[in-house]
């Protein structure tokens, strides 16, 4: 389906929404958390996972509002 590059979010960052983002790297993906549609069962372990995924390197993080706006601009 051409498709290489996808926008996630979810109730779990640290459970399933950071193991998905690694394994979608692992898989050639470029995975777009979307911050502020994630959430964590404790706010300093979210801000662990995502400092985890900076400092991997690969994915890409942005907010609701600028996802929306770059898809209606394309």
């Amino acid at each position: 389906m051409g498709i290489d590059t996808f926008a996630i979010a979810g109730i779990a960052m640290e459970v399933g929404i950071e193991p998905t983002v690694r394994h979608s790297l692992d898989l050639g993906y470029l995975p777009i958390v979307v911050t502020d549609a994630c959430g964590a069962g404790h706010p300093a372990v979210a801000e662990r996972s995502l400092a985890t995924l900076a400092f991997a390197g690969g994915s890409l993080t942005t907010d609701a509002a600028v996802l929306v706006e770059r898809i209606h601009r394309h």
